[in-house]
């Protein structure tokens, strides 16, 4: 089965856990853009980044979950499903506190270093005002191009 599969929302929307629950009913490969770009506690540059995400998207199946708004439109273009997580801010934050905790204990489906700081939560805070235009720019741009799914 060939089908390509884009997992974005804020961080804490839950992306990474329903990848892993997609790949795992699917048998489709699944590709973290936290693992792509992060390098223990340090991340890639961005021409290195596009170089490992084209080589990823030019397969015949896959699911990457994950933002990096500048390659989202990237995988979106290829893609023949996305699914867009739209969950409050509150929860998305919650979680990602969550996750800090329980990735100290045991290794969770992430990629990116356990570094729970204020101006994460921030970014997370203010993800939908920030990220959701151009989200929505994509939208549009590929909303006949394939099958969208928002949640």
């Amino acid at each position: 089965m060939n089908q390509c599969i884009v997992i974005m929302g804020s961080p804490g929307s839950g992306k990474s856990t329903l990848a892993m629950k997609v790949a795992q009913k699917t048998g489709l490969p699944l590709y973290h853009m936290d693992a792509l770009f992060w390098e223990g506690n340090k991340n890639i540059s961005e021409e290195v980044l596009i170089e490992r995400l084209q080589s990823v998207v030019d397969r015949e199946a896959w699911i990457i979950d994950g933002n990096y708004k500048n390659t989202l439109e990237m995988r979106v273009a290829k893609a023949d499903v996305v699914i867009w997580l739209k969950a409050p801010r509150w929860k998305c934050i919650m979680r990602v506190i969550y996750r800090y905790f329980k990735d100290k204990l045991q290794k969770g489906p992430g990629n990116n270093p356990n570094i729970l700081e204020f101006k994460f939560l921030k970014y997370i805070w203010n993800f939908p005002q920030n990220s959701f235009p151009e989200m929505e720019r994509i939208y549009e741009k590929y909303q006949n191009e394939c099958r969208w799914i928002v949640v």
